[in-house]
């Protein structure tokens, strides 16, 4: 007896043919000579990925250290025109002010000659019969009609001592100005010595950096340069 038109089982059928199709194509596999020689190393290309952006992030941070030296150095040249600027203008403005407690026009030897107002504050022809100025051809003072010429030399003495102590002071208290202008030029200059080390140390520190960040860049393109060559044999 004979068993005709029996129902077909779907799923089976469908593993049936799932199964055939995986097959022809490991056969496919098989038989490609090209895909058999070479063949697909997942490790060596997720190495290469990882190798790739690790040169990306170097070069990143080679790129950030060029930028901070950027600004570093804009950073000290204008700290540096600041600091100059300022210097002159204290500098002129202590000039101006020793210029104005110690050069006074009226304080120099020739200020009789150039004084404005020399005429106005000269004495009369006469002042008193006992006149210092009054000479014999005058006809307005004659012998023994001067009494007042111990007291007239004491006063001069006295006049000529007190020039000379305001000279001496004035001489004196100069020293002393020019000395503290000294002093001050002196600190300033330590001031921005120690200022030009600092940013000599913060450069060098940056050098070194960079150094440091370019020699690892060299060795990474080696180390990938060795790598294609292997992967390439």
């Amino acid at each position: 007896m004979f068993l005709l038109n029996l129902p077909i089982n779907i799923k089976e059928q469908a593993a049936i043919e799932r199964r055939r199709s995986e097959e022809q194509k490991r056969l496919s596999r098989i038989f490609n000579v090209k895909y058999r020689t070479i063949g697909i190393d997942k490790t060596a290309l997720d190495e290469q990925v990882q190798e790739r952006q690790y040169m990306k992030d170097l070069e990143k941070q080679r790129n950030d250290a060029f930028d901070r030296e950027m600004i570093r150095n804009d950073l000290k040249q204008r700290l540096l025109e600041q600091e100059e600027f300022s210097e002159k203008r204290q500098y002129a403005q202590e000039l101006n002010n020793y210029r104005l407690l110690y050069q006074k026009p009226e304080d120099s030897r020739e200020w009789d000659l150039n004084d404005p107002n020399k005429w106005k504050k000269l004495a009369p022809a006469r002042t008193s019969d006992d006149d210092p100025r009054l000479s014999l051809s005058s006809g307005q003072k004659f012998a023994g009609e001067d009494l007042q010429n111990s007291i007239r030399k004491k006063f001069q003495q006295e006049q000529l001592k007190n020039y000379f102590d305001l000279q001496t002071q004035v001489k004196t208290e100069r020293n002393k100005q020019e000395r503290l202008a000294s002093l001050l030029y002196d600190y300033k200059q330590m001031e921005l010595n120690e200022q030009s080390n600092r940013f000599e140390k913060m450069e060098n520190e940056c050098h070194r950096a960079i150094e440091i960040a370019t020699r690892n860049y060299n060795e990474i393109l080696v180390r990938f340069y060795y790598y294609d060559n292997r992967c390439l044999k």
